[in-house]
């Protein structure tokens, strides 16, 4: 199993991975393990050292995707995103690839990660390879109603049992306009 891409988002896990040159794609809204969320977690630091930034701008960095590719050489990309104190939104951003061992041939190449660094990833790619077999945790990813995950089209969340609307009284004594009656149209048979 050779894994491509490992994405988390707020209701499912996602995998690339290709097994005897076949492309497969895992989604699944099971819990996965804790290492799996600390293998993930442990990445933030690294997307400040590729990005030349601050250790302190890690606080608080969420890194959503890690995408391995393979031009001649495995190169590595993060996603991530970062609360802004100002705003309801958050900064995404994509850093530039990286290679992850000295390049095959010559030319133009940015420096190779070193050791440390690939063990990270490779801690995660382990976890992942884990997460599908099925070595996952119990239970489904909870997240919270009123967040939307831009990877699905899913339905407006229902109210919960005992949870009431609130109208206001002169929606309430409204009588609207009555709905039009549709007709039935019935195929031959």
């Amino acid at each position: 199993m050779h894994i491509t891409k490992v994405k988390r988002t707020k209701k499912k896990i996602i995998i690339d991975y290709t097994v005897d040159g076949e492309e497969r794609v895992l989604r699944a809204p099971e819990n996965p393990l804790p290492a799996f969320n600390l293998a993930f977690d442990n990445l933030a630091g690294l997307i400040c050292e590729i990005c030349h930034l601050p250790a302190k701008f890690g606080t608080g960095l969420v890194v959503l995707e890690v995408k391995l590719t393979d031009k001649g050489n495995e190169l590595v990309t993060f996603k991530a995103s970062k609360e802004v104190d100002d705003s309801t939104d958050a900064f995404k951003f994509s850093t530039p690839n990286r290679l992850t061992s000295f390049p095959k041939e010559e030319g133009k190449c940015s420096p190779p990660l070193k050791e440390a660094q690939v063990a990270l990833i490779t801690s995660l790619i382990d976890e992942a390879a884990a997460y599908v077999k099925g070595d996952r945790a119990q239970g489904q990813i909870q997240f919270p109603a009123d967040e939307d995950d831009s990877d699905d089209d899913s339905d407006e969340a229902e109210p919960t049992q005992g949870q009431t609307l609130q109208f206001s009284e002169s929606a309430a004594n409204d009588q609207g306009t009555p709905a039009k009656k549709k007709r039935v149209k019935f195929a031959n048979l």
